[in-house]
């Protein structure tokens, strides 16, 4: 997590130089931006939470008599390592 926090850290303050820098190749400035947008949501839902909400939403409610299985598991059964 302070590995992660110093990585913000360390894009915001490059963004920061990087878009006052006269001369800077836009390419750069734009994979820091990129860089900075991934770690802020990293950031946010460092436990990636929020990771099924799109499945979740169109499941829908059971059906009258429809039984229902959830399964569960850690990162090596969802392969995310």
């Amino acid at each position: 997590m302070k590995a992660l926090l110093n990585l913000v850290c360390g894009a915001a303050f490059s963004l920061l130089i990087c878009t006052g820098a006269a001369g800077q190749a836009t390419a750069d400035c734009e994979e820091l931006k990129s860089s900075l947008t991934r770690a802020q949501a990293r950031l946010q839902d460092w436990p990636r939470l929020s990771r099924y909400s799109d499945a979740n939403s169109k499941t829908g409610l059971p059906a009258k008599g429809e039984q229902r299985v959830v399964f569960m598991g850690d990162s090596i059964t969802d392969l995310l390592g």
